[in-house]
């Protein structure tokens, strides 16, 4: 599941559902930037194993730049908005047509995003996160009254390990 997320939540990752969702999306083009380029390509991925990062030849997806946000085609499109936090960390909004939103956290830099799922499980092992988050069995989402911005800067604060790289290529 988490990997299904890592490869498409950049751009498919609403099938997962055990990583932080929300019922409708929290971001728009207002508050997205084009951080990896903004050129159409295919998204060149990489997972870390034993410590470099391995190119994963057969896991790559059509990317599509519309306005301030990237179109990642797949079986279906997830449209993804990349929301500064700050310096270089942004969240991550992957929607497919007709799902919730899911989140991740990515630092980027010379082009590339190095994406970090947030995950329920880790979200219920810290209390502090239950003002922001609503938990449903293994699914989790960001309370509808909650400041989104603050939830993700908080997460900042101890980020889990990059789980994979993306990179637009031409």
């Amino acid at each position: 599941m988490i990997r299904k997320f890592a490869v498409l939540a950049l751009a498919a990752a609403v099938l997962c559902g055990c990583v932080l969702q929300s019922q409708q999306p929290l971001y728009t083009d207002d508050s997205a930037e084009l951080v990896l380029g903004a050129q159409n390509g295919v998204a060149r991925m990489s997972s870390w194993r034993e410590g470099k990062w391995v190119e994963d030849n057969d896991e790559r997806v059509e990317i599509v730049v519309e306005d301030k946000h990237y179109v990642a085609r797949a079986k279906s499109d997830v449209v993804l908005h990349f929301v500064r936090l700050r310096d270089n960390w942004f969240v991550v909004q992957g929607v497919e047509t007709g799902s919730s939103a899911a989140y991740m956290l990515a630092e980027v830099s010379d082009g590339a995003a190095e994406g970090r799922v947030i995950s329920c499980t880790d979200l219920k092992a810290n209390p502090a996160s239950a003002k922001w988050v609503k938990f449903e069995g293994d699914d989790c989402f960001v309370r509808p009254d909650a400041q989104a911005k603050e939830l993700f800067t908080a997460l900042l604060e101890n980020p889990r390990a990059p789980s994979f790289r993306m990179e637009i290529i031409q």
